[in-house]
C-alpha cells in the first residue's frame, strides 16, 4: 500500500510541475507574435489593436486599456536593412502621419545594438509623441522594431514612462 500511495504523490507532483511550467508564471505579459520570431512585453490589461489594417502578418499591436497609449512591434520588411538605414525611420512614418525624429542615439542593451527614436506626428488627426527602440537581431530576422505612440500628456504621466521604457526595451529576437 505504501508503494502505492508514493507512486501516486510522485505523480501528483510531476503534474503540478508541468501545469506550471506550461503557464509561464512569470512571464503573464510577454507576447510572441504570430510568427514566432520576436516577443515584448505588454502590461495584461492591454488588448490585441484590430483596428490598424495597416499592419503586416508579422507586426502585433497593442492599446492601452483606457485607448490612450499605443504599441506596434514588427521586423522591418527589409530583412537586409541595418540600424542606420533609411528603413528604420520609414516604419515610423507608415505609422505616423507628418512624422518627425526629434532625437536619434545609438545604445547597447544587453548584448544588441539599438537604435532609440523619439518623436511627433499625428494619428487620425490627433497629435501624438513617440518613442520606439530599432533592434539589431543579427540574424535572418534582421531589425526589429518597437514603438509607443500617444499624446503627449499620456505618454508622460509618472506611471506611464516605467511602462513604456520597459515595453520598449523587453524587444527580444526568438
Amino acid at each position: 500500500m505504501r508503494p502505492l500511495l508514493t507512486t501516486a504523490m510522485t505523480l501528483a507532483f510531476l503534474v503540478l510541475v508541468s501545469s506550471l511550467a506550461a503557464t509561464k508564471p512569470g512571464c503573464a505579459g510577454t507576447i510572441i507574435n504570430a510568427c514566432g520570431k520576436f516577443s515584448f512585453s505588454v502590461p495584461d490589461d492591454w488588448r490585441k489593436s484590430t483596428e490598424d489594417d495597416e499592419l503586416t502578418v508579422e507586426q502585433t499591436a497593442y492599446e492601452s486599456r483606457d485607448g490612450n497609449l499605443y504599441v506596434v512591434a514588427g521586423p522591418l520588411a527589409d530583412k537586409t536593412a541595418t540600424l542606420t538605414d533609411e528603413d528604420v525611420v520609414e516604419f515610423l512614418d507608415e505609422q505616423f502621419d507628418r512624422m518627425k525624429v526629434t532625437s536619434d542615439k545609438k545604445e547597447t542593451i544587453d548584448k544588441f545594438q539599438v537604435r532609440i527614436l523619439e518623436g511627433t506626428g499625428s494619428d487620425d488627426g490627433d497629435a501624438i509623441v513617440f518613442k520606439g527602440i530599432a533592434l539589431d537581431t543579427g540574424t535572418e530576422t534582421g531589425v526589429l522594431m518597437v514603438v509607443v505612440s500617444g499624446a503627449a500628456r499620456d505618454m508622460e504621466q509618472t506611471d506611464n514612462v516605467a511602462l513604456i521604457d520597459r515595453m520598449l526595451r523587453s524587444i527580444r529576437p526568438h
